[in-house]
């Protein structure tokens, strides 16, 4: 297991929080994956330079993750709408990050 994600499951049992209570925000979907394997939700900001000019990104799945924003700006964004809506954060966005779907929040699943 990452090093990172033993420490978010740690601090889950700290805050007496199950791991779907947490968010993994990463820019590597295997990263990403790691998390959800954990029981983690999870958010993609991908970096496209990354690897330069031309370097390919590590490739992922359409409906992946819980959240996709191209940078945490439109990610605190999404996040304060859904708090706003009272609905937890947005579920997967379409290809062009503009639209967003209510999901449920994780203390109205538990």
């Amino acid at each position: 297991m990452h090093q990172h994600l033993e420490q978010a499951l740690g601090a889950a049992r700290l805050l007496d929080l199950q791991p779907q209570q947490l968010m993994m925000v990463a820019c590597h979907p295997s990263d990403l994956r790691a998390a959800a394997a954990c029981g983690l939700r999870t958010t993609y900001v991908p970096r496209p330079l990354e690897r330069g000019f031309g370097g390919a990104m590590e490739p992922h799945d359409a409906g992946e993750f819980d959240l996709v924003a191209p940078d945490f700006v439109a990610l605190a964004a999404q996040l304060e709408a859904a708090r706003g809506a009272g609905s937890g954060p947005p579920a997967q966005n379409s290809s062009d990050h503009s639209a967003t779907s209510p999901i449920a929040s994780p203390s109205s699943t538990a």
